[in-house]
């Protein structure tokens, strides 16, 4: 019998409760170039888009990853796993307090 005695860090969390293989939309600003993510969306249809903020983007620089690697690039984002569908989540810098809205 084989066990995971890997010891669980903060950086492991995982809090939505959608599957970790669950895809979502990024830009390369993120996921390439380690922007924060300063803007999330979840989608009346469910889909989630995790952004850095900045009005540049352009669909071509888009990226779908799963969600699960998402979280790995920014464990804070555990603390908006659960917003509604139609809201976005907001902050200024990583490490501020989210603001919520629809």
């Amino acid at each position: 019998m084989i066990f995971n005695l890997k010891k669980k860090t903060k950086s492991d969390s995982y809090n939505f409760s959608l599957p970790k293989e669950t895809i979502c939309f990024t830009f390369e600003h993120v996921f390439e170039e380690g922007k924060d993510i300063l803007y999330v969306s979840h989608d009346e249809d469910g889909d989630w888009q995790f952004m850095c903020g900045e009005s540049n983007h352009v669909p071509e620089n888009g990226k779908l990853i799963c969600l699960e690697h998402i979280i790995k690039l920014d464990s804070t984002l555990n603390e908006i796993a659960e917003i509604p569908l139609g809201h976005v989540a907001e902050r200024k810098k990583r490490g501020e307090k989210w603001e919520i809205y629809k």
